[in-house]
């Protein structure tokens, strides 16, 4: 056990312990609905063993040797609990005493290390063990090739085999080997014989499985410990050092000096081996399970995500770490890291708060932003690829777009694509341009603010036809032909510059010689069209005022008031327009799907009397906003909410 008294917790992927191929392969080719059906259809057929069996039986029947429980396993899985069923009904089959678990329903389930308080972290997934690993958590993937026929299997005797640099001990002696080369690293190395390297990502692992070995009696430890490590001497003595400077024992240590470990790993009969070094792992994971630690090395893109992350959280860690599932210390720890490497300050600091992003670091985020873009496009390829059905579309398009072109073309990609997770950005043009730019959506729909963007590629996808909206007693209705010069003379609702073709609107007065007489502005069609019939666009040309013409608010909503008493303008026939329109397509859905979670409330600077049509079509909704007094069906007045 180790020193804080909590017993010794591994965590393992039900893909690491159990032999999940067929059902995977289930999922790459058929989609996750097939996925489910075969899983509940055969959740009574015992799984076979996987990587990870064998080390969880062993480490298990450490609880029975010394009759208290010393070991933890915990089951980290991304199936639903629905579809994980087959998995705990294995385990009851191969009597495992494991009853703690997270289904993560497709989600990585790495956010739940930390909180079960794991030690290490075994997975067949690359990306859920780098995350383990950012969060300061022994992690290694599993490679998946052994199912155990190790010829110690039948030993009680469990034999855990550590390389050195990147695993027990930190990377800076494998970071000069790797930009200097063998002779610099010898000098290094030689040169600082008597300075303790730092701790790898399993250092604390090997401290809490030191600890648990000495509940055991001398020569009576069924745990046996092994560091295989391609240093030789004079590489050596820094080790040996720095493993006496921790207080920890090693039952074996082998100095191979760039001999292949296969075989040595075999005559240690090692139950599982740790080892950064992609090429070492291959060449052992058909002899023993093999646990590839992605750790170490120069530049990680997980420490370009961290800086570009804080950079855009306002240079708040916590708010970081917060949204990326991970410890503010870690951030911290990994931007002094990559800082130090570079040599360079990315951000200024007082004290221990960043205050503001340096000059070089303004260009580097700049520089990992284009990076992590393009590693997350290599991503979507790799995932396109490999089940084109599946996966997720990201798209960003205007509110009018939304609303009238787009419905039946989602629909039928719905129905072509029913494994594709779709995400919709709305915006005005400018705002949904930046947004394929930087590559936060896949595309831009859009009729306006795209050439804004050199480095977007435009295509036309259909025609988009203008009209002009009148009330039916307005005077342009009795005009046999439409003219610029006639629309000219009338006030004129539309939309804001750059929504649906607005810019173009002024291009074609300005070359007739005329200047549109724009009254009132708007993103939305639907909000354009409930002014016209209001009557804005034709004659109340004084409601047009806003905070720019009267700056204090007060002093606006009574003016506004004032004219509406003048006009006679009733509160019925303003809810009557407003509920001529609809919310967005998508709003009920996500609302219902919001307070069945969550307790929602909606903030907003209207008017419980002019959203009262709206809420009911949203099945009433909390609401925060101003009041209007009414009197006889008429504004008399306004209470602000605060």
């Amino acid at each position: 056990m180790n020193s804080t008294g909590k017993p010794l917790t591994v965590a393992i992927s039900s893909t690491a312990l159990f032999d999940l191929t067929e059902s995977n392969d289930i999922y790459v080719e058929q989609g996750l609905e097939a996925y489910r059906r075969y899983q509940i259809a055969q959740e009574d057929a015992i799984l076979e063993r996987g990587d990870g069996y064998y080390l969880v039986e062993k480490l298990l029947n450490i609880n029975k040797l010394l009759e208290k429980p010393r070991v933890e396993i915990i089951l980290l899985s991304r199936n639903s609990a629905d579809t994980g069923l087959r998995v705990f009904n294995s385990i009851r089959a191969y009597d495992l005493s494991i009853t703690r678990a997270a289904f993560c329903g497709g989600q990585s389930p790495y956010r739940y290390i930390n909180a079960f308080q794991c030690d290490l972290f075994l997975s067949t997934y690359a990306e859920d063990v780098r995350q383990a690993l950012e969060q300061n958590v022994a992690a290694a993937q599993l490679m998946g090739r052994y199912r155990g026929h190790n010829p110690n299997r039948a030993s009680s005797e469990l034999k855990l085999a550590f390389d050195g640099d990147s695993v027990l001990f930190s990377d800076e002696a494998e970071q000069i080997y790797q930009s200097d080369g063998l002779a610099a690293f010898s000098a290094s190395e030689h040169s600082q014989a008597q300075e303790p390297l730092g701790g790898g990502p399993f250092k604390a692992f090997l401290a809490a499985l030191h600890e648990l070995q000495k509940e055991f009696p001398e020569g009576a430890n069924p745990i046996r410990t092994a560091l295989v490590t391609a240093r030789s001497a004079p590489a050596h003595e820094r080790v040996i050092r720095t493993l006496r400077d921790w207080d920890i024992r090693l039952d074996e240590s082998l100095f191979l000096g760039g001999m292949d470990k296969t075989q040595f790993l075999q005559a240690f009969e090692a139950d599982i081996f740790f080892d950064d070094q992609s090429a070492h792992c291959e060449r052992a994971a058909d002899y023993v399970a093999t646990g590839h630690v992605p750790h170490g090395g120069l530049m990680k893109l997980q420490q370009l995500r961290y800086i570009w992350e804080v950079a855009h959280h306002d240079l708040n860690v916590s708010a970081t770490a917060q949204s990326l599932f991970t410890s503010q210390p870690g951030i911290s720890k990994q931007i002094r890291l990559l800082e130090d490497e570079l040599d360079v300050e990315i951000f200024a600091r007082s004290g221990k708060h960043l205050t503001h992003v340096t000059q070089v670091g303004e260009e580097i985020i700049a520089m990992a932003g284009n990076i992590l873009r393009q590693a997350n496009a290599i991503k979507q390829v790799a995932q396109e690829y490999s089940n084109e059905k599946e996966g997720s579309l990201s798209i960003a398009t205007t509110h009018t777009q939304a609303r009238y072109a787009l419905p039946p073309v989602i629909r039928e990609f719905r129905q072509t694509y029913p494994d594709v997770s779709l995400h919709m950005n709305q915006g005005s043009p400018e705002q949904i341009s930046e947004l394929a730019a930087s590559g936060e959506v896949d595309f831009a729909i859009a009729t306006e603010g795209l050439e804004l963007f050199h480095d977007l590629i435009m295509m036309p996808c259909y025609r988009w036809n203008r009209a002009v909206v009148v009330p039916k007693d307005h005077p342009l209705c009795a005009d046999s032909v439409l003219t610029l010069e006639a629309l000219a003379r009338h006030p004129i609702v539309t939309y804001v510059f750059g929504f649906t073709g607005r810019s173009k609107l002024d291009d074609a007065f300005n070359q007739a010689g005329l200047t549109a007489n724009v009254v009132f502005t708007a993103t939305d069609t639907d909000v354009i069209k409930t002014y016209v019939r209001l009557g804005l666009g034709v004659g109340i040309e004084a409601l047009q005022k806003t905070t720019r013409d009267i700056p204090v608010y007060d002093d606006l909503m009574q003016y506004r008031l004032n004219i509406l008493a003048e006009h006679d303008i009733k509160l019925s026939a303003i809810e009557a327009e407003i509920d001529k329109l609809d919310p967005l397509p998508g709003a009920k859905a996500f609302l219902d799907w919001a307070r069945t979670h969550f307790q929602v409330a909606i903030i907003s600077d209207t008017f419980y009397e002019f959203a009262g049509p709206l809420m009911a079509k949203l099945n009433q909704p909390m609401l925060l906003c101003h009041k209007l007094d009414i009197v006889d069906d008429r504004i008399q007045n306004y209470q602000r909410f605060v």
